[in-house]
């Protein structure tokens, strides 16, 4: 009986809010990732590195997320993908022979460099590790990560994990370990709580709930928002005081905080009644084995301060502190949610805009044998405007994140100044009255002529470039936009972003757009489509992946009044290498992608060039009824001969962009002798040389070793890649070529040897007898589609398209 063939994947999971909210933030600007972290901390005495590396091996064999990617393009829904594996990428380096100011200097450019970088959230995220030999048994671990997959509970979790087995591997015993519950499992269990129970709790929570405060200006970009911190570390004995008047007031150090932070906007906004968000774990829940689970299960929850001015600071505290408790029965709801359960809604749904983290993680009492683990760090990441971060620990520590954008150098100093006022009142034996502390904060002065100034600036700017709502979608837009922006007057061009627009926003918009309009789009449309105009093209064409079921199409960016732009796939049939594309392209042109059937598995893969084409045709007809098509190829040459001829087969103009790639023939191409072939490839190392080496090896192992790493491993991607690069190769070399007579523009890189830019034109030139036109890119046939060269080739698409 033959067994049935196991997939490499494990589970796909849904994004929660938070994580949506991470993602479009990520995807919309990546050159300020709020949710890059870094993970780090300084080891010493004796140190077995075999050990160390598999103790890594087992945590990721036994954490999902650590064998988790993200995804989201051609699907509406992002999602999770958790595959049964994980390939670690190990960093050694050695800085023995450096003082260790050049290592601490070092370490910081290494950090930023990696952040510079970036991690692709698509492929295998979350392990790439580097160790560094400090000394003769100094060591320092850093590991990059992303918090949209890892919230802080969670490193430590795993941090603290790989020293249990790596204790394990030392002594040869066997490690102590909970059984872990699935993510599957966990989101299950999820689904099934009760949204009304949420929903009546949280309406009674905000009882009473009156006016919205906030710190930021209206309408401020978030694209450039530096941010500033301010650090206070407290000497042991204050942090002492501060836990002893926590106990005395019988709540938690967290609380008193929390309480502290609400006397403090008290006083700011002059009110009695303040909203403020707070960070929780999400593990104040029955779910089995909860504090284990390791994922991105952090959420911010609205905080609703009452100042009672007539009653004792501690009756105050505790009253407080019941609140709060009682809040962590729900403190997975998304705070768009909970904001749905409010009656008193305020505009745009932004309660507030200041954040308290008190971080508890499980890191403490961390010991490894006679191995000392110190300097342990998670990085912060906050995207509010003002953001308190409290660390516990014999020193207590706060950290101060401002965005330099929404809050002006008056406030930062206030807030500062205040808050050390607030402890110090709070810490006092002699005052006891909530009204005592009110009394001894310094009362804020709002500079009323530069609000208004500032108003009255963003009201011009705005006015200038106003364009009116036309139909009855972008009226519909208009007024979901103005309700969440908080602007009195939105036009269909103004940029989300530009307006202020917030990624947390975002999610809400599309949840009001599904509600009132009737159709699903995933927020990340907002990347290539961030005004009314764009949006609106879309709900009116209905010509989103989810409302049109392509079979070889897939719509990359379908708004813009040129004519579109087709991709054809390339050798291996993949698409997703021309995803930067239209970023690069002029802004009415629309792009649509081609891919083969098959490729998912799903049908047969198609027999021959020329049914490939006939199906590419009856789909790109549909998009767009009458010439000029311009359409793009890279490696996959033939389709080009065939798609011309059919093209003129109907009477319609084609206008065919080759990048790259040759005119491939066996009866037609000369053959080079062993002499010839050896100088080809020099002259191929001479001028690109990486490229050539990395052909090299890819050529050799799929036709050496590949097919003994499948009859090894039977590893079943790796099987179906294979079949179907075999396939489209095939087809491919038995297609018949003929002569068109379509224009063309060839695109060759400038890296390439001349003999073989010649020999590309010879034949391309053959094969057509119309013009071809001929340009030269930056790059070669590797990294054409990657940063920096994709902008000269977005130029040259853009110049030659009809």
């Amino acid at each position: 009986m033959e067994t049935k063939k196991k997939s490499n994947i494990e589970s796909i999971l849904p994004l929660t809010e938070m994580q949506q909210v991470m993602l479009l933030h990520h995807l919309s600007n990546p050159m300020q990732d709020e949710g890059f972290l870094h993970v780090g901390f300084r080891m010493n005495g004796a140190f077995n590195m075999q050990f160390f590396q598999k103790a890594w091996e087992r945590t990721v064999n036994r954490h999902q997320v650590l064998r988790s990617s993200v995804h989201w393009e051609k699907i509406t829904t992002p999602v999770q993908l958790v595959r049964d594996r994980g390939e670690m990428n190990w960093t050694i380096l050695d800085w023995t022979d450096i003082n260790i100011e050049e290592q601490l200097l070092r370490l910081e450019k290494l950090k930023l460099a990696q952040k510079v970088s970036g991690l692709d959230i698509k492929q295998n995220p979350m392990l790439r590790f580097t160790l560094i030999k400090m000394g003769k048994e100094e060591n320092f671990f850093l590991w990059p990560c992303h918090h949209l997959l890892l919230d802080g509970w969670s490193s430590s979790t795993i941090i603290k994990e790989v020293f249990t087995y790596y204790e394990s591997l030392c002594n040869n015993t066997q490690p102590k370990l909970d059984t872990l519950p699935s993510l599957k499992s966990y989101y299950s269990w999820l689904k099934r709580k009760s949204k009304t129970d949420a929903a009546n709790f949280w309406a009674d929570y905000f009882a009473g709930y009156s006016n919205t405060n906030l710190f930021a200006q209206a309408n401020v970009s978030n694209k450039l928002d530096r941010s500033t911190m301010e650090n206070r570390l407290l000497t042991e004995t204050e942090s002492k005081n501060i836990i002893a008047k926590a106990q005395s007031n019988l709540v938690s150090v967290n609380t008193l905080m929390q309480g502290a932070w609400t006397l403090l906007l008290s006083g700011y906004f002059q009110t009695d009644n303040v909203v403020f968000g707070t960070s929780v774990s999400g593990r104040s829940n029955d779910f089995p084995n909860m504090d284990l689970l390791t994922g991105m299960f952090m959420n911010i929850l609205p905080v609703m301060g009452t100042i009672d001015k007539r009653i004792t600071l501690k009756d105050w505290y505790q009253n407080f502190q019941k609140r709060q408790i009682a809040c962590l029965q729900y403190e997975t709801i998304p705070v768009n949610d909970i904001i749905s359960y409010i009656s008193e809604v305020p505009i745009g749904g932004n309660m507030f805009d200041s954040l308290m983290v008190f971080e508890n993680f499980p890191w403490k009492d961390l010991k490894c044998g006679d191995l000392k683990i110190s300097e342990y760090g998670s990085g912060i990441t906050s995207n509010y405007p003002i953001t308190l971060i409290i660390v516990p620990d014999e020193k207590i520590e706060f950290k101060f994140i401002f965005k330099n954008a929404q809050i002006d150098k008056r406030t930062k100093e206030w807030i500062i100044a205040n808050w050390n006022r607030v402890l110090k009142l709070i810490l006092s034996d002699e005052v006891t009255q909530v009204h005592e502390v009110l009394e001894g904060i310094k009362v804020f002065e709002m500079d009323k002529s530069a609000i208004n100034g500032i108003k009255a600036h963003a009201v011009e700017a705005l006015s200038a470039s106003y364009v009116a709502p036309r139909n009855e979608i972008e009226v519909q837009l208009v007024t979901i936009w103005e309700y969440l922006l908080g602007i009195d007057k939105v036009g269909i061009r103004d940029n989300y972003f530009e307006l202020g627009g917030k990624s947390m926003m975002a999610i809400k918009m599309f949840a009001l757009i599904e509600n009132k309009i009737g159709v699903k789009l995933p927020p990340t449309t907002l990347l290539f489509n961030p005004t009314i105009e764009l949006i609106g093209l879309l709900l009116e064409k209905k010509e989103t992946t989810e409302l049109k079921n392509w079979k070889y199409i897939v719509p990359l960016k379908i708004t813009g009044a040129k004519k579109p732009l087709f991709c054809v796939h390339g050798g291996e049939g993949h698409v997703l290498f021309y995803k930067l594309l239209p970023t690069y392209l002029g802004a009415e042109r629309p792009v649509y992608l081609l891919q083969p059937k098959g490729i998912n598995g799903e049908s047969p893969m198609h027999k021959s060039i020329e049914e490939m084409c006939a199906d590419y045709l009856t789909e790109m007809i549909q998009v767009q009824e009458e010439g000029p098509y311009n359409i793009m190829f890279f490696c996959y040459s033939a389709l080009a001969i065939e798609m011309a001829l059919l093209f003129k087969g109907m009477e319609k103009q084609v206008n065919l962009i080759i990048v790259d790639s040759t005119a491939q023939n066996t009866t037609f191409i000369r053959q080079p002798d062993v002499k010839g072939r050896i100088k080809n490839y020099f002259l191929k190392m001479r001028h690109a040389p990486i490229m050539t080496l990395k052909s090299s090896v890819v050529f050799r192992y799929r036709q050496l070793l590949e097919p003994t790493y499948i009859k090894l491993t039977n590893d079943q991607t790796t099987i179906n890649l294979a079949k179907i690069r075999k396939q489209l190769n095939d087809v491919h070399r038995n297609y018949q070529w003929k002569k068109i007579d379509s224009p063309i523009t060839l695109i060759l890189t400038e890296k390439e040897p001349l003999e073989s830019r010649e020999e590309k034109i010879r034949l391309w030139k053959y094969w057509s007898t119309s013009k071809v036109e001929v340009c030269y890119n930056t790059g070669n046939h590797l990294n054409l589609f990657e940063e920096p060269h994709i902008k000269a080739l977005g130029a040259h698409v853009e110049l030659h398209c009809l």
